[in-house]
């Protein structure tokens, strides 16, 4: 987690994918609209809950052991202006992460979580939540749209 707090400090900096941008977008384009995050974001995967030592550090207490995390978890790493951030994300979200630092559409991003969320319906959903968090973290890159 360190390194990768240290690292997304260093990286450069690039526009964000601003919730203006996609409001301007027509419904029928929204399929196409591509993904990818801003250079600073890292995926980190987690056997334990370390952001919570971290923040406990941060704040000046005590740390306990770090908890057994479930599979799948990992930690959101990014920055935002000259501020590093992270997060503990769900299993889902780290899997709609895997495909959009991949580089994807927001459609084929949908057909890909479908595999996973049982319907295409849930995988929408999943893909829409994942968005507007996104879009609030600052964590996507913005292309033309």
């Amino acid at each position: 987690l360190e390194w990768a707090r240290v690292d997304s400090f260093a990286r450069a900096a690039a526009p964000v994918l601003a919730r203006e941008a996609l409001a301007a977008l027509p419904a029928e384009d929204f399929g196409a609209l591509a993904l990818a995050p801003v250079p600073a974001v890292a995926l980190v995967p987690a056997r334990f809950a370390i952001e919570d030592v971290w923040r406990a550090v941060e704040a000046g207490a005590e740390a306990a052991p770090p908890a057994r995390a479930e599979d799948g978890h990992a930690v959101l790493v990014w920055r935002r202006g000259v501020t590093v951030q992270h997060r503990a994300v769900t299993a889902a979200e780290r899997r709609a992460l895997e495909h959009v630092t991949s580089g994807t559409t927001f459609g084929a991003l949908c057909a890909a979580l479908a595999a996973t969320e049982g319907t295409e319906e849930a995988a929408a959903e999943l893909a829409a939540r994942c968005l507007a968090q996104w879009l609030a973290d600052e964590l996507l890159a913005r292309r033309t749209l």
